[in-house]
């Protein structure tokens, strides 16, 4: 099992994940990146704003990135204004 934290950047700066979480391969960690950065765009969403320039930066327990997911990454946006 390895240790991975999940740091939340946005435009202000970079929010540390001070505890991490463990995960059992690094496909279930990826997933767990996913799931959090579509579960902040719906609170976002809630709030009238979807802001796609933040992302999730994980790094293992050596402090080594070693997985970025950019919000505009986690979503498919489809129609819109013409």
């Amino acid at each position: 099992m390895a240790h991975y934290f999940f740091h939340f950047r946005d435009g202000r700066g970079l929010l540390r994940d001070g505890e991490g979480r463990d995960f059992t391969s690094v496909a279930r960690m990826r997933m767990a990146a996913l799931a959090d950065a579509r579960s902040m765009i719906a609170d976002d969403v809630l709030h009238g704003t979807i802001r796609l320039d933040q992302c999730i930066e994980v790094e293992d327990s050596k402090g080594a990135p070693v997985y970025s997911l950019a919000f505009a990454d986690a979503v498919t946006v489809t129609g819109g204004r013409s």
